[in-house]
C-alpha cells in the first residue's frame, strides 16, 4: 500500500515528464506530429495506472493522420533522441524566389515591380510558405500588367507587349529579371532620292529634243512622333552608275559641241546633271552666176543695119543649207 504522501510525490514527479516525439517517412508522405505532450496527474490515479500509461505512451505506435499533401499516411511515432531533434532542426530551411520588374523609358529605369514567393523547407522538401496554402509545392508569380505611357509602346526583347504572364515557381527556379523598355511610338517609311541627268539636243540653237536618265537611292526612315526626330538607314546601294547614251546622229546636221559621259558613277549625295548637246546644219559651197547685158541697136534711114551686144557676168559663193535648201 503507497501512503498519501508517496503517490504525491510520484505524480509531481510524473508530471514533470515530457515525452518528444520524433516523425518517420514510410511509404506515402510524412506528417507533422506534436513533439511535446506532458501527462498531468489527477485525483486517484495509483503509480501503477501511471506506470502503465507511460508505457503505452512511449512504445512505437502507428496511427493515421492527415500529411500536408492532404493524403493519408501512416505515420510512425517513436521517441526523438538528442542528435534527432538537432537534426529536425537544420532540416527546416526558408528562401524567397525573386521575379523583378524594370520599367525603362527613353532607356532610363522609371520604375520597379517585385514579385516574391516564399517556401519553407519541411524535413527536406520545400513547400510554399502561406497562411493559405498547406502543403504545395508549386506558387506562382501573378501576372503583372505594364502601365500605359502616352505615346510609347512597351516591348520586351523587341516585341510588343502589354503584361509581364504568369509564371509558375517552385524553391529551384533562379531569381527572375524582365526588363520591360518603352520605345516612343514612330512611323516607318521609305525615302527616295532621285538624281538625275538631263541631256538637251539643239539644232542650230534651239531646242530640238530632251532626254532624261535617272537613278534612284533608297533608304528606310524611323520618325519618332513623340519628338519628331528621325532615324535613317543605310542606302540600298552606296553608288549607282547612269545608263549609257550613245549621241545620236541627225542628217544634215553635224554635231558641233557637248558630249555625255557613259558610265558615270553618283551616290546620293550628287547634284543633278545637265548635258547640252548643240548640232548646226550641214551646208555646202554653191556658186551663183549672175549675167548683164547691154544691146546697142545701129540704125540707118530707119533700118536696123547693126547690133552690138555687150555682157558684164557675176558670180558669187553661196552656203546652202542642206536641210532647209536655203542658201546664204
Amino acid at each position: 500500500m503507497v501512503s498519501k504522501k508517496n503517490k504525491k510525490l510520484m505524480l509531481e514527479k510524473q508530471a514533470s515528464k515530457k515525452q518528444r516525439y520524433g516523425l518517420r517517412k514510410l511509404s506515402v508522405g510524412v506528417a507533422s506530429v506534436l513533439l511535446g505532450m506532458t501527462f498531468l496527474g489527477a485525483g486517484g490515479i495509483s503509480a501503477a495506472e501511471n506506470e502503465n500509461l507511460e508505457t503505452a505512451t512511449t512504445e512505437s505506435q502507428v496511427e493515421t493522420v492527415s500529411d500536408p499533401l492532404n493524403k493519408q499516411t501512416e505515420v510512425a511515432l517513436t521517441q526523438q533522441t538528442e542528435a534527432e531533434k538537432q537534426i529536425d532542426g537544420q532540416a527546416y530551411e526558408e528562401k524567397t524566389v525573386t521575379r523583378t520588374i524594370n520599367l525603362y523609358k527613353d532607356d532610363k529605369l522609371v520604375d520597379t515591380k517585385v514579385q516574391t514567393v516564399k517556401f519553407h523547407k519541411i524535413l527536406g522538401i520545400w513547400y510554399v510558405k502561406d497562411d493559405g496554402a498547406v502543403g504545395i509545392q508549386n506558387g506562382q508569380f501573378d501576372a503583372y500588367d505594364i502601365p500605359e505611357q502616352a505615346g510609347y509602346t512597351a516591348q520586351i526583347n523587341g516585341v510588343v507587349v502589354n503584361k509581364v504572364d504568369n509564371m509558375n515557381v517552385t524553391a529551384d527556379t533562379p531569381n527572375q529579371v524582365v526588363d520591360v523598355h518603352y520605345v516612343a511610338n514612330t512611323k516607318t517609311y521609305t525615302e527616295e532620292r532621285i538624281i538625275t541627268r538631263t541631256i538637251n539636243i539643239w539644232h542650230d540653237d534651239q531646242l530640238f529634243a530632251t532626254f532624261v536618265q535617272d537613278v534612284v537611292f533608297k533608304r528606310e526612315v524611323t520618325e519618332d512622333l513623340t519628338t519628331g526626330d528621325k532615324t535613317y538607314g543605310a542606302w540600298d546601294e552606296p553608288t549607282k552608275m547612269f545608263e549609257n547614251f550613245e549621241i545620236p546622229q541627225y542628217e544634215g546636221y553635224k554635231h558641233t559641241e557637248g558630249t555625255v559621259q557613259n558610265r558615270l558613277i553618283v551616290t546620293p549625295d550628287s547634284e543633278n546633271i545637265v548635258n547640252d548637246i548643240k548640232y548646226t546644219s550641214e551646208v555646202e559651197t554653191v556658186t551663183e552666176h549672175d549675167t548683164v547685158k547691154r544691146v546697142i541697136n545701129i540704125y540707118k534711114d530707119g533700118e536696123k543695119v547693126d547690133e552690138v551686144i555687150q555682157v558684164v557676168e557675176f558670180s558669187r559663193e553661196g552656203k546652202k543649207n542642206l536641210v532647209t535648201g536655203d542658201i546664204e
